[in-house]
């Protein structure tokens, strides 16, 4: 450590000589810090303002020290792994949002569905608006209802067993 103080004298005495004023000492960055805050989602402009520093005065450090950017991938890393972890346990808790989501992005699972069965049975009989007013007031609330469930359905509004999926009433 004495060495390194000795060093930057003989350099300010170099630097005063020719009368070049040194600038201020950069400061220590820590990759610890650095990871810690990359855990929690700080980006990089984040933790240039923590540090007091301008952006540009961070990427200059990140290119001539490699570790501060493995550290930052580290924190991210450990961020994600996090948010997994709880999407899962939400998951496995019930949450029907959070497993709809885990198997569309996890299992590659759609919430498309062929509605062609729906049709063929909605639309059986009724190829023509003559045919629609034969039917009875009954029959022509439940082919509204059937067409509204299949409408939902191509929508996304509710899963297959007509449970409601949008947060809503």
């Amino acid at each position: 450590m004495q060495r390194a103080t000795v060093k930057e004298r003989q350099q300010q005495t170099a630097l005063a000589e020719r009368g070049i004023k040194p600038g201020p000492q950069p400061i220590e960055i820590d990759p610890d810090r650095i990871t810690k805050w990359a855990t929690v989602g700080w980006r990089w402009m984040d933790i240039a303002a923590e540090l007091e520093i301008d952006d540009r005065t961070l990427r200059r450090r990140r290119a001539v020290n490699p570790a501060l950017d493995r550290a930052y991938q580290k924190g991210l890393s450990k961020m994600r792994r996090s948010l997994r972890s709880k999407q899962f346990q939400l998951a496995m808790e019930g949450s029907i949002t959070m497993l709809i989501w885990l198997g569309k992005n996890e299992l590659g699972q759609s919430d498309r569905l062929d509605t062609r069965s729906l049709h063929l049975h909605a639309n059986a009989g009724s190829d023509s608006e003559d045919s629609l007013s034969a039917l009875s007031t009954e029959e022509l609330r439940e082919r509204l209802s059937t067409l509204r469930e299949m409408e939902a359905l191509e929508e996304g509004a509710i899963d297959i067993e007509g449970e409601d999926v949008t947060g809503g009433d």
